[in-house]
């Protein structure tokens, strides 16, 4: 990270500001941002812990306790408005049956497995409340289902970031090879639209 942030011409005062500003509220923005959207929120924290910017026990903590906040406010609002938001909502009822299918089809462990389904969740965790599905047995699942969710997405990160130095450190090698490439490309490209022509 600290290298993307070097070639985004960003110096070391400015990667300085960052980190403190990091340490002082990037917790609060991840708790905010997993409340609001999750996925992209979190693995971009788990890339800024592989950074040293933040801390990847403190990034999962927080996404944990954000997650499971979340997930057991959607059943309580299913358990008490699911069908009439399903109703109300066409996105929402669009996604139903996909989402029907895996709790028919799963049980206790569909309200795992939505966490992992993009699209789905939301609808999922409404329709789990709205189908009678026992509130305590919800909430005694919710909370390992959000953990695990919050360490494989922040793990996802923090490995993708290790993956984009490594990325990053081979560049300078690349950058000669693709250059050619796009003089190839472009060079192939203009002879074509001539032959066109004649």
């Amino acid at each position: 990270m600290n290298e993307l942030l070097e070639a985004l011409g960003l110096g070391p005062d400015s990667l300085a500001l960052l980190h403190d500003f990091l340490q002082q509220h990037g917790y609060l923005l991840l708790f905010l941002g997993v409340l609001a959207e999750g996925e992209a929120i979190l693995a971009l924290a788990g890339a800024l812990a592989h950074a040293g910017h933040m801390d990847l026990i403190k990034v999962i903590l927080t996404a944990w306790v954000a997650s499971s906040i979340v997930e057991q406010g959607l059943f309580l609002v299913g358990h008490h408005y699911g069908p009439r938001l399903l109703e109300r909502f066409p996105r929402l009822q669009r996604n139903a049956p996909k989402a029907r299918q895996v709790i028919a089809r799963y049980g206790d462990l569909a309200a795992v497995l939505f966490r992992f389904m993009y699209g789905v969740r939301t609808v999922a965790v409404l329709l789990l409340g709205s189908q009678g599905y026992p509130r305590l047995r919800f909430a005694i699942i919710n909370l390992p289902a959000s953990l695990l969710w919050s360490a494989v997405i922040a793990g996802l990160g923090y490995l993708f970031s290790a993956s984009l130095k490594l990325l990053l450190s081979r560049i300078q090698h690349a950058e000669i090879l693709l250059l050619g490439l796009l003089i190839l490309g472009v060079t192939a490209f203009l002879l074509l639209r001539i032959r066109q022509k004649a």
